[in-house]
């Protein structure tokens, strides 16, 4: 995986990879995004360019994950309750466990219990 395909909206992310690279990732890219404030602001525009993606990306994908559309993103449009609405969304709901249209199931997940015929 390049860092191209990680600014791409296409896939999933469970909650795991969205919280990483909340925690990991994000902080990272803001201290970047106010360090480049000092030198230049074509620098400073790529910077938050590059830092818009990474959100818009890690989100949508959350929400690929959860079985909805990456249109939902422009809930944010509507003051308080659009970013409480993604919040829960994306950060403290689990995926869909089968495969959807935005592609498969992101890895192995242990919090889904599956139930049926034993071999």
């Amino acid at each position: 995986m390049t860092i191209l395909d990680e600014l791409g909206t296409r896939g999933r992310i469970d909650r795991l990879g969205f919280w990483l690279r909340h925690l990991l990732v994000l902080p990272v890219a803001l201290a970047l995004t106010i360090a480049t404030q000092e030198v230049a602001v074509p620098l400073e525009v790529a910077a938050s360019a590059a830092l818009t993606l990474f959100l818009v990306s890690t989100w949508a994908r959350r929400l690929h994950d959860r079985g909805y559309s990456a249109w939902r993103l422009l809930a944010v449009l509507v003051p308080v309750a659009g970013a409480l609405y993604l919040c829960i969304e994306c950060a403290l709901r689990r995926g869909v466990p089968q495969a959807n249209s935005f592609g498969p199931m992101v890895g192995d997940r242990a919090d889904y219990t599956t139930v049926g015929d034993a071999p």
